[in-house]
C-alpha cells in the first residue's frame, strides 16, 4: 500500500503514555509491562499526515495525562471536542481510587455525523479485562458513529474492517516515514526537540500547556507565518543544551 494515497476520517489510538509506577499490593499498582515512550515522541508522530481532510480522532489516556494529551492533539492538529469515559468496577491507586479512564474524541474538519442513529451516552460501565486492554465495545461503538476508512495507532491485533500500525501487529502504513519535507517540517522538528526539555522547575501540567503553546505555533508557521519562525528560531538556539534531547534519539 502506497502511504501517501491512503488517508483515514476514523483514528482510534492508545498511546504508551510514560506511566512510571514500583508494585504495589497496599495501593493496587502494578509493574508496567510494555514500552512506554514519552510525549514529546508522541507529538513527533505525524498523525496529520493521515488524516483525511474530515477525521475523527478517538485517543485513549490516564487521569494523570490528560493535560498532556491535550497538547497532543494540539500536535497532531486536532481540536478537543469531548471526552468519552470507561467506568469500571474497580479502581487502583491511592485515595480516592482511580477507576474511570478517557477516550477522547477530537475532529480536523466537519467530520459527518447521523442525526438520526440511536443515542450514544460518553460513558460506558465495564469490568476491568487486563492491564491496559480496552472492551471491544468502545470499539463497536466508533464503527457506528464514525466512518471509515479506519486505522488502529499502536494496535495489538488485526481487525476486520480496520488498518493497523504498531510494533505488536503487521502493519498497514510506515508512519515513521509519513512526515513530508519542507521548511515548516523542519521548524516543526525544532519545536519538538525544545519541548522534549523539562524546564527546572516546572510541573508536568506547566508542560502540557507549554506543549499547547508550542502546538499553536507550529500551526502558524505551517500556514507560512514569516513573523513567527522568525521568533521560533532564537528561542529553539537556546533549548539545545545538554539537557535537550532530539524525539528521534531514543533507543
Amino acid at each position: 500500500m502506497m502511504f501517501e494515497k491512503k488517508k483515514y476520517q476514523t483514528i482510534y489510538a492508545d498511546p504508551p503514555w510514560p506511566i512510571k509506577w514500583n508494585a504495589s499490593l497496599a495501593i493496587g499498582k502494578k509493574h508496567i509491562e510494555y514500552p512506554t515512550m514519552p510525549i514529546s515522541e508522541i507529538c513527533a508522530l505525524p498523525v496529520h499526515e493521515i488524516a483525511d481532510t474530515n477525521c475523527t480522532l478517538f485517543m485513549w489516556t490516564t487521569n494523570a495525562y490528560l493535560p498532556e494529551s491535550l497538547g497532543v492533539l494540539r500536535h497532531w492538529r486536532f481540536q478537543y471536542k469531548m471526552l468519552f469515559t470507561w467506568c469500571k468496577n474497580n479502581g487502583m491507586g491511592g485515595h480516592p481510587r482511580n477507576a474511570t479512564e478517557h477516550m477522547i474524541i477530537a475532529t480536523r474538519g466537519e467530520p459527518a455525523s447521523d442525526r438520526h442513529a440511536s443515542a450514544t451516552l460518553n460513558w460506558i460501565e465495564h469490568p476491568r479485562i487486563g492491564h491496559s486492554v480496552k472492551p471491544e465495545v468502545f470499539r463497536e461503538t466508533i464503527e457506528r458513529i464514525s466512518p471509515g476508512p479506519r486505522i488502529e495507532l499502536f494496535a495489538r491485533k488485526r481487525v476486520d474492517g480496520w488498518d493497523a500500525w504498531g510494533n505488536e501487529v503487521e502493519s498497514d502504513i510506515d508512519l515513521l516515514k509519513a512526515r513530508a519535507g519542507g521548511t515548516a517540517e523542519q521548524k516543526y522538528d525544532e519545536l519538538l526537540f525544545a519541548v522534549g526539555r523539562k524546564f527546572r522547575d516546572e510541573s508536568r501540567h506547566e508542560t502540557a500547556l507549554r506543549y499547547i503553546r508550542e502546538a499553536e505555533a507550529v500551526e502558524k508557521v505551517g500556514s507560512g507565518d514569516t513573523a513567527v519562525q522568525v521568533e521560533l528560531l532564537p528561542a529553539n538556539a537556546a533549548l539545545t543544551g545538554a539537557e535537550g534531547r532530539s524525539p528521534k534519539a531514543s533507543g
